[in-house]
């Protein structure tokens, strides 16, 4: 796989990311919807006061989904979920679904190599991993930077470098 492949297909996969990101923000409405609002700068005393008192009693972590699939864990203004079949971990923070956390992508990246590792840009990619003889998170930093810098990706929030948005200029 050439390098500008392997710049496609982590591209590719973060905007999966991003998708899936939803899950977690929906999770996030209705456990709680007080802290997106605050997120989001909801600033009405009173209506945060009733939202947070209404959802007080959440636990921090738990199972959440239609058939309890998906493990939660809230953060802050965020929350990471867990598949309890599958193990796949997404984490988002609010308030803006198209932008990804770096560190999280990669965890994401990570079960992702593993569940399908029979495919082909998933085997090109984890052999560019062991032929540079560095970890795969610094690969795909390195990645995740000449996207930023071809601007594929911005980095909107200058007082976290972890965090990118899709420009959608591959």
């Amino acid at each position: 796989m050439r390098k500008r492949s392997i710049e496609i297909f982590i591209y590719s996969l973060i905007k999966r990311y991003i998708d899936r990101q939803k899950i977690v923000q929906n999770a996030m409405i209705d456990l709680r919807p007080d802290l997106v609002a605050l997120a989001n700068g909801l600033n009405q005393t009173e209506e945060i006061l009733n939202l947070s008192k209404k959802h007080l009693n959440i636990p921090q972590n738990g199972y959440w989904g239609d058939n309890q699939e998906w493990l939660y864990y809230i953060h802050g203004f965020g929350c990471k979920l867990t598949n309890a079949s599958s193990g796949e971990p997404i984490e988002w923070d609010a308030p803006d679904i198209l932008i990804f956390d770096r560190f999280w992508f990669v965890n994401n990246l990570r079960w992702y190599m593993v569940r399908y590792s029979k495919n082909k840009d998933v085997i090109a990619l984890s052999s560019r991993v062991v032929k540079s003889g560095r970890e795969m998170q610094e690969v795909i930093f390195d990645i995740i930077d000449r996207l930023k810098t071809s601007g594929s990706l911005t980095n909107p929030n200058l007082l976290n470098p972890n965090k990118y948005r899709v420009s959608d200029d591959l």
